[in-house]
């Protein structure tokens, strides 16, 4: 009887030991990446860490990664001197590098910063396709061609890139509760009675339908070249 059980103990201990081996050589479960949807419907794999971020567009990007954050992860983007107070809150903007911008974009000095991603534009396709053949990760951002549904996605997902979901729901809450506001004063205003608004610039050369759409107004952008 003895032996009996001295025979079992010495089992479950060299399963025990069998367990802990095959635990230890066991090569760890991959974690499933983060996925988001950029501006042209692509299915992105948001990187394990981004720490260093190219942006190759304007129409608010690094606005938006400032006011996530994330200032201090850009490494490269397009000269910011046609925005004086952004470039006054950061003035570190001064010193980052310039690699282009859009379908001008310089692939080799991108490669040169080393990115985790690249926020690019929507109007850069073969750019953003030469970038991403080159081995980096590209989210396509909505810059102009945005409306109040898509921007409030990319802010979301600009949140999950970013690590700061947190802040991102806080001004998708903030933009909702002032859409809602904006809505309900304008619910009983038919649309013949609504004011027509003829919105331009100097350059203006994309949509801003997320701009008309937010205040409910009925003019169109004019596109000029």
């Amino acid at each position: 009887m003895k032996f009996r059980k001295f025979e079992i103990l010495l089992t479950v201990l060299f399963l025990a030991i069998c367990m802990a081996i095959f635990a230890e050589v066991q090569p760890a479960t991959a974690q499933t990446a983060d996925i988001v949807i950029d501006a042209v419907g692509r299915e992105v794999a948001i990187p394990e860490k981004v720490e260093r971020i190219v942006i190759t567009c304007r129409g608010g990007t690094t606005n938006q990664v400032a006011i996530l954050g994330a200032v201090d992860k850009i490494m490269g983007q397009p000269g910011q001197k046609a925005f004086p107070q952004l470039v006054k809150m950061y003035p570190q903007f001064k010193d980052i590098i310039d690699a282009g911008s859009f379908e001008d974009t310089n692939i080799e000095e991108v490669l040169k910063l080393e990115p985790d991603i690249v926020l690019a534009g929507y109007s850069s396709p073969k750019a953003n396709e030469t970038l991403e053949e080159n081995g980096l990760i590209v989210y396509t951002m909505q810059i102009g061609w945005a409306t109040t549904e898509t921007i409030r996605d990319e802010f979301k997902n600009m949140g999950k890139i970013l690590r700061n979901e947190e802040q991102s729901d806080k001004l998708v809450a903030y933009w909702d509760e002032k859409l809602a506001m904006v809505e309900d004063l304008l619910k009983n205003i038919p649309d013949s009675e609504r004011k027509t608004v003829y919105y331009t610039g100097k350059k203006l050369k994309m949509p801003t339908r997320a701009i008309g759409e937010s205040v409910g107004l009925r003019g169109q952008a004019d596109e000029l070249s």
